[in-house]
């Protein structure tokens, strides 16, 4: 999660910030990250459910 404003949003970023829209490319970001960190959430709640059964 710490690198991925590295890894997986340069253009989104570099595309914003340089078209001076940065407070939108910070909304990306923060988005992207919510939607990894819930689907990381899901896929381990459904592969433990699944596990147990």
């Amino acid at each position: 999660m710490a690198a991925a404003g590295i890894v997986f949003l340069p253009d989104i970023m570099t595309g914003k910030i340089l078209t001076a829209t940065a407070p939108i490319a910070v909304k990306y970001q923060i988005l992207i990250m919510f939607t990894i960190a819930t689907d990381t959430g899901l896929g381990t709640f459904v592969a433990i459910t699944l596990y147990t059964k």
